[in-house]
């Protein structure tokens, strides 16, 4: 059996007992096929034009908000809140425009938007971080919502007085980009010559961007994105050093060859352990395979580095070919006599 542990910085906790993989044999060899006729040889002629991506100008088709959004998202939150929040700022930027031209027009350069938006914040502010999403509202328009964290106070306050303008900046190019009033209300009269009630909103995250998250990322929004007349190209986005980062922090350990009771019994050991530290536990079973099981968690971010070095530490003796200390060498431990703080004790 195998035993598989896997963390993240969002404080997601998921240990699995599955069987072990299957070894496969070397796949079968095959003669190389010859690429004298082969159309890749030949020179085009007439050269196709590149299809615009979409976001770029035109439509996305099948955009959705998935479970795998929302767990990145949770992750990016997780990684900002490990600092000083004064520095972290929840940016909303809304369509002014009300017709459904305006909206159109939105939805078809959105990720054009978000990503000269990312460009002037990394220009602005060197080392900053950001992750951002789409909400759908009710009227039928599109409303941006960024979460950005700068390296100091003074970047803090400069963002701050410079967010309003930079936002109707974008709106304005889509416009003249689209032929189309960005600002025209749908009932009547625009307001072009009124930029300066172009509605946004700045808030300094108090307590935790979890917090801030827990709304855009619910289920009744969830609802209203599926009813989008016109959906950006992706509902999310963020910055590529916090992709980086947040790649960095997730674990994914596992102990192979464990015989049926040791693994039951080490997950019985680690699954109470985890579902002591975390604020709530989901069981998981497989009703096809009584050996499957697993279990996820979710805690604080400051309790997943503690279980991460904990669960490092136990695999690590499960495992003891496993070289991920720079400055130590692990013993060769037997996997049938594992003493690990006292929670685990296998029968020898």
């Amino acid at each position: 059996m195998r035993l598989q542990f896997s963390a993240d910085a969002g404080g997601d906790f998921r240990l699995r007992l599955l069987p072990d993989p299957a070894k496969r044999g070397r796949p079968e060899t095959r003669e190389a096929r010859s690429l004298v006729c082969s159309s890749d040889l030949q020179d085009d002629i007439y050269a196709t034009a590149k299809p615009v991506p979409a976001g770029h100008g035109t439509l996305a088709t099948g955009s959705k908000f998935t479970s795998l959004a929302k767990k990145r998202l949770n992750e990016y939150g997780g990684i900002i809140d490990q600092g000083d929040l004064r520095c972290c700022l929840f940016l909303t930027g809304t369509l002014p425009g009300s017709t459904v031209e305006a909206t159109r027009a939105l939805a078809m350069y959105s990720s054009w938007l978000t990503s000269r938006l990312g460009q002037w914040l990394r220009d602005r502010f060197p080392g900053v971080r950001y992750f951002g999403v789409w909400e759908y509202q009710k009227r039928g328009a599109l409303h941006l919502h960024v979460c950005v964290r700068v390296t100091n106070l003074q970047e803090a306050r400069l963002l701050r007085s410079l967010w309003k303008t930079r936002w109707i900046a974008l709106l304005d190019y889509i416009g003249n980009k689209t032929k189309i009033d960005i600002f025209e209300r749908k009932i009547s009269g625009s307001w072009r010559d009124q930029r300066w009630r172009t509605r946004v909103d700045i808030q300094v995250v108090e307590k935790s961007v979890a917090r801030y998250l827990s709304k855009y990322c619910s289920k009744s929004k969830d609802k209203l994105r599926r009813k989008a007349a016109y959906a950006p190209a992706s509902w999310w986005f963020a910055s590529q050093n916090l992709r980086d980062e947040s790649k960095s922090l997730r674990i994914d350990y596992s102990a192979e060859n464990l015989t049926l009771s040791d693994a039951n019994t080490l997950f019985d050991r680690i699954g109470g352990f985890l579902a002591s530290v975390g604020t709530s536990a989901y069981p998981l079973f497989n009703r096809f395979d009584h050996r499957q099981r697993g279990l996820i968690c979710l805690g604080p971010p400051a309790v997943a580095g503690a279980c991460t070095r904990a669960m490092k530490d136990l695999f690590s003796l499960l495992n003891p070919d496993l070289k991920y200390l720079a400055n130590e060498t692990l013993a060769t431990v037997s996997r049938t006599k594992v003493i690990f703080d006292g929670l685990f004790l296998l029968p020898g």
